[in-house]
């Protein structure tokens, strides 16, 4: 009789071998016949003491290797599909029937289009808000907790797995909630700055619903999709707010991004992906911007960090990237701000310095509705000249607090940043991840604040034979500080930085001839970088 572990090895190699060398198999594999062994020790007289010990003591050990190896890769088989088994980053014929007449993020708009609450974060409740256009009919979804967050994707990252992604980009829309037309969009960017890649990449727009866009036509049912009210700050989806209350659900825009992430990472879904791309324009960049500073992630360079243990990461090997595009604020890390002032034509150089309310000026109006020329912003009636005691624009106590600031003390923090767990440590995290900032050269719109103001037709139109009116920028007292224009905004943020961390972190790119517009701002020689 074969002793049971060379019996093992017969059978492990015979199974190898007789695949393409029965013949050899049959001379070579004799280890286990009756006929040469007793009671599976004895040997032939014939065989010398080495190979007694090389039966009895090799044998068994190349048997454990070869059960190791075949157990092993039949691991790997289930972890890595095989190529045939991949499903495609791009259904067929899904993007293109999503995008069928669909124009794109187009910011060109005429006075007849009506508006929207732009980037002015306020509660819809008090504005004549516009239900978001788009077609549910090609939304996809992803469940989180007890409900769904709506997406336009290039493929279902649920039901399309294992998928052979090699990356995966997010588009986040602007104010206006259009995300079809930013994924629209996004196909056009991924097919122009990607050339023949752009079918292994995985594309993503995730759709932030007000219930105001449940009125459209087959809108959804907000019974069990995730929607904001837009209030600020707790309702607002750009800063990390939660659902409204009504969903009963705790449940946040952040933790959205979280989990689509994480979702991406998992190795038995997206077992090629090697990069991760967050894109954002507008108030689509405000996303971007805040959730790279407090993301509950850990930064790719602590992966193995083991005081940070505690935060889920991305998959290690996975690269993230961060887009910023031409937001109107951005989440400042300390509590200076800009001192600036509007000189007949021109402003005049900004100055840092430490910001209090005391230090601001009276009588800034930026009220978002009733607009006239010359009675609000640096041509209003009540707004006091800059003084040596208030050299600041304007006053304002909440000036530092989220999402205009980190002020860890107050109050208003959203859930997502009071559950944070490390949030002491977010600034420091922020100059390890991979940001990167684009901003329209002649996005210098300023939303009619100075007489008899000019911006450039590229920023937004108001009509075709008309100036350009205004770009929906922020323009309360804390946004503000920050600076006089999308364009100002973005230098002086970085200025921000590199005297916050005394050196220069991350980088911005100026795109030429362009202004506030998204597929231009991303297909440019700078977006492609």
């Amino acid at each position: 009789a074969c002793s049971a572990p060379n019996a093992l090895v017969a059978m492990s190699v015979a199974t190898v071998t007789d695949r393409d060398h029965d013949d050899e198999a049959s001379e070579d594999l004799k280890v286990c016949d009756p006929a040469d062994s007793s009671d599976g020790e004895s040997v032939s007289s014939s065989e010398s003491e080495d190979s007694v010990h090389t039966r009895q003591f090799g044998l068994p050990i190349i048997s454990a290797l070869v059960v190791a190896l075949l157990a092993y890769a039949a691991v790997l088989s289930t972890r890595h599909p095989s190529k045939t088994e991949l499903k495609p980053a791009w259904r067929p014929g899904h993007v293109e029937k999503t995008c069928q007449g669909v124009k794109g993020a187009e910011f060109r708009r005429l006075a007849s289009e009506g508006t929207s609450d732009g980037d002015m974060e306020v509660p819809p409740r008090s504005l004549n808000v516009h239900a978001a256009k788009f077609d549910p009919d090609f939304l996809f979804e992803v469940k989180i907790l007890d409900a769904s967050m709506p997406y336009y994707g290039s493929a279902d990252v649920e039901k399309d797995v294992p998928n052979s992604a090699e990356e995966a980009i997010l588009m986040f829309h602007g104010s206006g909630r259009d995300a079809q037309n930013y994924f629209c969009s996004l196909r056009k960017i991924a097919e122009h700055v990607m050339d023949h890649r752009y079918y292994r990449v995985l594309l993503l727009a995730p759709k932030y619903h007000y219930k105001v866009d449940f009125q459209t036509e087959g809108g959804g049912n907000h019974n069990d999709e995730l929607w904001w009210n837009g209030s600020h700050p707790f309702g607002d989806w750009r800063a990390g707010a939660s659902v409204d209350p009504e969903l009963g659900i705790h449940a946040n825009a952040f933790q959205v991004v979280d989990h689509l992430l994480l979702h991406l990472s998992d190795i038995t879904k997206f077992p090629r992906i090697k990069r991760i791309t967050l894109l954002g324009h507008s108030a689509g960049g405000q996303t971007v911007q805040r959730y790279a500073l407090v993301s509950h992630l850990r930064p790719e360079k602590l992966v193995n960090d083991w005081t940070v243990a505690d935060m889920q990461s991305v998959r290690q090997g996975i690269h993230v990237a961060y887009v910023v595009a031409n937001p109107s604020t951005y989440a400042y890390l300390d509590s200076s701000r800009w001192i600036y002032d509007w000189n007949n034509d021109a402003f005049t150089e900004p100055i840092y310095a430490y910001y209090k309310a005391e230090l601001g000026r009276k009588g800034w109006n930026a009220q978002s509705h009733r607009r006239r020329r010359h009675r609000w912003g640096f041509a209003g009636f009540h707004l006091e000249p800059a003084s040596p005691s208030t050299p600041f624009l304007c006053s304002d106590e909440t000036f530092d607090n989220w999402h205009y600031g980190l002020n860890y003390t107050n109050s208003d923090l959203v859930p997502y940043l009071q559950r944070h767990p490390h949030l002491d440590r977010a600034v420091r995290f922020y100059a390890l991840r991979n940001v990167h900032y684009l901003v329209g050269q002649n996005d210098t719109c300023t939303d009619d604040m100075m007489p008899n103001g000019y911006c450039d037709p590229s920023c937004w139109m108001r009509h075709a034979k008309h100036y350009c009116s205004r770009t929906s920028m922020d323009v309360r007292c804390p946004a503000m500080l920050q600076g006089p224009s999308r364009n100002m905004r973005a230098k002086l943020f970085m200025k921000h930085l590199q005297h916050f961390f005394g050196k220069p972190i991350h980088r911005l790119y100026e795109v030429p001839d362009v202004g506030h517009q998204a597929e231009n701002i991303f297909m440019s020689e700078q977006g492609r970088r």
